[in-house]
Formats: C-alpha cells, sequence, structure tokens
C-alpha cells in the first residue's frame, strides 16, 4: 500500500533523514530559489541536495519557465515591434528594461510575455527573474552531479499561445519561437551490485 504525505518542511533538513525518494519535482519554484534565496548558488545547493535523496536510479523533476543560451543572441525584431506597438506596454516596458536590461532578444522578449500579465504585482515582481537559469545551466549541472538526462520537453502552452495572439497580433512562426515552459529530467545512476 503507498500513501502520501505532506509537510513543509527544509528540503537540507530531510538529508539526515534516513528515508530516500524514487523522485524529487521543482514545480515552478526554482526561479523563486534564484530570485529569493543567493541566486544560481541556491538553485545548485537545491538540486544537489535533491539529488542526495534520491533512490539509486531516482528522478529529479523539474518544470519551470527555462530558455536556451540561444535565445540570449537571438533577435526577435518582429515579436519586439510588436509587443511595442502596443501603447499600454509602454510604462510596462520602461520598468522591465529598468530591471532586466534592454528588451531586444529573443530571450528579453520571451521574459517580458511571461510577465507583463500580472501587474496586479507588478510593483513587487517586476524585480523577479523569470527565466534566470537556462536549459544548458540544468544541462551541466545534472552532468557535474552525475546525473544522466533522461527527458527534455519545452512548450508554449495553448492559454498562453493564444493569450499572445490575441493581445500583440503575433504570428504561428513568431509563437513557435516562444516557450512557457520546460521540463527536464534527470536520472541518478542505479548503484552497481
Amino acid at each position: 500500500e503507498r500513501r502520501a504525505d505532506f509537510e513543509r518542511v527544509y528540503l537540507r533538513d530531510m538529508l539526515a533523514r534516513p528515508g530516500r525518494f524514487d523522485a524529487v519535482t521543482f514545480i515552478s519554484v526554482l526561479h523563486e530559489f534564484y530570485e529569493y534565496g543567493e541566486g544560481m548558488s541556491s538553485v545548485i545547493k537545491a538540486v544537489a541536495d535533491a539529488y542526495e535523496l534520491l533512490e539509486s536510479g531516482g528522478k529529479i523533476i523539474i518544470r519551470d519557465m527555462i530558455l536556451p543560451e540561444s535565445a540570449k543572441a537571438a533577435r526577435a525584431d518582429s515579436i519586439i515591434a510588436k509587443i511595442r506597438a502596443v501603447p499600454a506596454m509602454i510604462p510596462l516596458i520602461a520598468d522591465f528594461e529598468r530591471e532586466h536590461g534592454p528588451l531586444e532578444t529573443l530571450y528579453a522578449a520571451n521574459h517580458f510575455l511571461l510577465k507583463y500579465m500580472y501587474t496586479d504585482n507588478w510593483e513587487r515582481e517586476c524585480k523577479e527573474h523569470y527565466v534566470p537559469v537556462t536549459k544548458e545551466q540544468y544541462g551541466q549541472l545534472g552532468a557535474l552531479l552525475g546525473a544522466t538526462p533522461e527527458h527534455e520537453e519545452t512548450y508554449l502552452i495553448p492559454y498562453l499561445r493564444e493569450k499572445w495572439r490575441a493581445d500583440f497580433g503575433l504570428s504561428d512562426a513568431e509563437l513557435d519561437q516562444l516557450a512557457s515552459t520546460t521540463i527536464l529530467v534527470f536520472r541518478k545512476p542505479a548503484a552497481a551490485n
């Protein structure tokens, strides 16, 4: 018989316990570790602690807003022009650029599009970096731990696809360049018998 127990506890405190797990998941939280913790070191500590909590052959599952490093250099002129053409976006773009730099690349455009909808929290949330760790950095972290990458999937959820189409007139070709979600799965090697 399997059951689930829920408790509120620091991940690091669980290391002293004898129990190990088949899987540890991080669902839309590692960008929060980055922003409200100590940057990349908080993400590294969390993933390393999770790795230590795994049984042999166990998995770390990360689901977050994760973009590829290549998006930082990729141009997105047509997407950015359409964002800038919406008058209500002008003050939001100014706030975004003060916190995150120029809205010039695909990475910045994708980041902005993930944030602009939350104007109710804009005063508190504008600073928060939604996409601080790239897919490649997670891959390097997995390799450093000795984990095997098992699955990678990136997509734009249908709701955002249609919202961004309606709000900015983005074409299918433009929307195909954007992402809202990445799922990464790393497996801890099975112990040798």
